[in-house]
């Protein structure tokens, strides 16, 4: 059985079976799409021994599309193309080194605890606004009453 993990910043997510499908069959590509990664003409498909397209992260995800370390895919032919990284999240589609990895984890963790902080003052401005407009409307109801009273009074 096989299992694929994709990478976020709290953790591993383990990917559906039509998501292990795609990555280990891959997307059909039309022929266009395809590239080297240097200039020339593209490769058919069958020419390829990596294809990394379409990938999307969003939020404060971080997708890592490429060896990790050791560069094990050095000399083979990759297409990297059309892949989106969304919000504050990150994309790497190119070998990067372990301290790497761990910086960009230490960042997003901080812009993780920074959004957290944001989250938990809008909460609290939230909650004050309605204890302000309880008060408002106690007080206007007070308001009302005393003028009802008055009102009372004058008339008898």
């Amino acid at each position: 059985m096989i299992f694929l993990y994709c990478f976020v910043a709290q953790g591993y997510v383990i990917l559906s079976k039509s998501e292990v499908a795609l990555a280990v069959e891959g997307p059909s590509v039309p022929n266009e799409e395809a590239a080297t990664g240097t200039p020339g003409e593209p490769l058919e498909r069958s020419q390829l021994d990596r294809i990394i397209i379409r990938n999307v992260s969003r939020d404060l995800a971080i997708q890592i599309n490429a060896p990790i370390g050791e560069d094990v895919w050095k000399g083979l032919k990759v297409q990297v193309s059309d892949n989106k990284a969304f919000g504050s999240s990150l994309q790497v589609n190119w070998q990067m080194s372990r301290d790497d990895v761990q910086r960009l984890q230490e960042d997003q963790r901080s812009k993780m605890a920074a959004e957290e902080r944001r989250q938990d003052r809008e909460a609290q401005e939230r909650k004050e606004i309605r204890e302000l407009e309880e008060r408002k409307m106690q007080l206007e109801a007070e308001e009302r009453k005393h003028i009802r009273e008055m009102e009372e009074r004058q008339r008898t």
